[in-house]
């Protein structure tokens, strides 16, 4: 009902007709609500929530109450609805073929007005007996993170991921034993087929689990996860302050084309927001940077979490970044699953090397939050998307397409790039910098906080004193 991204404020006239199954004690309440994928026309914030965006005129509203006899059959279809034939086995040959027929015929009967108590009652002792045929098979993952050490990590939160590294829906944590397991849930079946685990705790980098195959026969499966802790010394913005006057462009002007930058709360943390307001055009990409000019370096690791809120197509990575024509960018092409390398210096040098396809490792896509790291060596460049290597290149002249030169290895800021796309928008948050630029006269001091248990520390105050 109702038509999705209306650009005027005559929408179109929809219809929609549903059944409802109450509960049993009789309290059931029937509500209507709008989304909130409506077209804002370019607002945001305040101007976007009461805009009067997302509202509706609703009329000819009819609500009729089935007849008695029809509640039975009404639960059961509701508990057989959900039911696939992927994680169900016959107990006799032909069983689930009956069991289809009798729920479609249930269907008709409940849908049919006129239908009389007999054939109602008929309806539902059929498919009663359809589905007494047919047993559901026990699909489950479980195991337990654990650090280098064999240590349980507790409060580890792994998220279920399809084939195609979407995630399914299903999440969990683990406890302080870091045990975890991965069950179907209210709205989400966990059904046989093929999954990957990503894993996030504080202090750890994100891994993400190779192939998990469920079958039907093979339906309880063990995947044990070992955590990497992250590199110490990081710089570290998780926005939670509401300050986001470190990020900004790298241009002054036009200013009705720099990027839109806000301070938002998403899945209950702060975040920044990013709109690339830039036109389509080679001429606008040294604008589309956004960057944190808090740290520079040449050499180094540079991670971050976003979420791609409309598209991930030319979505870029911005390191050594010290203007709009003199930076260096990796990141996704034209299409989202392909990844390249692009340079441009202040001595007018520019060069990109050729695109790489990804197909079958994660990208930066609308739904799924990824975390993205990518780790500077000279010309050497290499991209992790949780946890999984996708992409990895020598910007060297020799790799790069219309330069005679390597790409610039000077010290600069990193953020992220948007070639093209005006209007899309993406969550950024948990920036973390590790500078691996050697500096004269200064002696790093690196280590690891663990707890008795090996476990890895995070936010301990750490003070370095001089003398005996």
């Amino acid at each position: 009902s109702g038509v999705d991204g209306n650009t005027t404020a005559k929408a179109k006239v929809g219809h929609i007709e549903f059944t409802v199954v109450g509960s049993e004690s009789g309290q059931t309440w029937v509500g209507i609500y709008s989304k909130d994928n409506a077209n804002s026309q370019g607002t945001s914030g305040s101007a976007s929530a009461f805009g009067g965006y997302l509202d509706f005129v609703l009329d000819n509203l009819s609500i009729e109450a089935a007849a008695p006899e029809k509640n039975e059959l009404a639960l059961l279809l509701q508990e057989a609805d959900p039911m696939v034939e992927e994680i169900y086995t016959e107990t006799e040959t032909g069983a689930w073929n009956a069991f289809v027929a009798a729920r479609t015929n249930g269907h008709i009967v409940f849908d049919n007005e006129a239908a009389t108590t007999a054939e109602v009652t008929d309806a539902v002792n059929a498919l009663k007996t359809a589905m007494a045929k047919l047993t559901k098979a026990s699909i489950s993952i479980s195991g337990t993170v654990t650090n280098a050490n064999n240590a349980p990590v507790e409060g580890a939160v792994l998220t279920l991921e399809n084939a195609t590294y979407f995630p399914t829906g299903l999440t969990v944590t683990t406890g302080a034993d870091g045990t975890f397991q991965f069950v179907s849930k209210s709205g989400v079946e966990l059904l046989p087929g093929t999954y990957h685990i990503k894993a996030e705790a504080t202090g750890y980098y994100v891994t993400t689990t190779g192939s998990i195959v469920v079958t039907k026969t093979d339906g309880a499966k063990i995947q044990d996860i070992q955590l990497e802790a992250e590199a110490p010394g990081a710089y570290v913005n998780d926005f939670n302050s509401g300050d986001i006057s470190m990020m900004g462009p790298v241009v002054d002007e036009p200013v009705e084309q720099l990027p839109t930058t806000e301070w938002v709360e998403y899945n209950g943390s702060g975040a920044l927001k990013v709109i690339w307001n830039g036109p389509n055009t080679q001429a606008s990409r040294p604008i589309n940077n956004v960057v944190d000019k808090t740290v520079s370096f040449a050499n180094g690791t540079f991670s971050f979490d976003v979420t791609a809120l409309t598209t991930g197509a030319r979505f870029n990575v911005t390191m050594r970044t010290t203007s709009g024509n003199n930076r260096l960018t990796i990141g996704q092409e034209d299409s989202a699953n392909k990844w390249f390398g692009e340079f441009w210096s202040e001595t007018g040098a520019s060069g990109y090397t050729a695109a790489q396809n990804n197909s079958g490792k994660p990208y930066v896509e609308p739904g799924a939050t990824r975390n993205v790291r990518v780790t500077l060596n000279g010309t050497e460049a290499t991209v992790f998307i949780d946890g999984m290597q996708v992409y990895s290149v020598n910007l060297t002249a020799g790799n790069l397409i219309g330069s005679s030169v390597d790409a610039i290895t000077t010290p600069g800021w990193c953020g992220i790039n948007m070639s093209g796309n005006q209007g899309s928008e993406f969550i950024l948050d948990n920036i973390r910098i590790i500078r691996a630029d050697p500096a004269d006269g200064v002696q790093n001091v690196t280590g690891t906080i663990t707890a008795r248990s090996g476990v890895a520390v995070s936010g301990a105050a750490v003070e370095l004193y001089q003398g005996e």
